[in-house]
């Protein structure tokens, strides 16, 4: 998992032309809650690239992405995004949620 912030944000993003991005805050129950749920999305797709953004000190991106409640997960595919996730669930619905999203990458080239 990679930790990012506004100055590392587009420079990860270009780099990883899919990526599955987490904004969370210590202080949110359900964040907590998702950790190992992240933990183990991490374990079960080791080659899907995850990111987190700390919501407090990152408060630009939370603001540049509209993020209005938290967890929230955005799949991002060549730096746009094309799903989002808010609120916590468990591990076998989020493996399901992202080879969705990942199938429809598979699928359409020009996503």
């Amino acid at each position: 998992m990679i930790d990012l912030t506004a100055a590392t944000f587009d420079g990860v993003v270009k780099k990883h032309p899919v990526i599955l991005v987490d904004f969370w805050a210590a202080w949110c129950a359900p964040c907590r809650a998702m950790m190992p749920v992240i933990s183990g999305l991490a374990e079960a797709m080791p080659d899907l690239v995850i990111g987190k953004v700390d919501i407090d000190p990152e408060l630009e991106l939370a603001t540049r992405f509209r993020i209005s409640a938290i967890p929230t997960l955005m799949f991002i595919v060549e730096g746009h995004e094309v799903a989002r996730l808010t609120g916590a669930t468990s591990l076998p619905k989020l493996i399901a949620w992202v080879r969705e999203h990942q199938g429809a990458v598979e699928t359409n080239p020009n996503t």
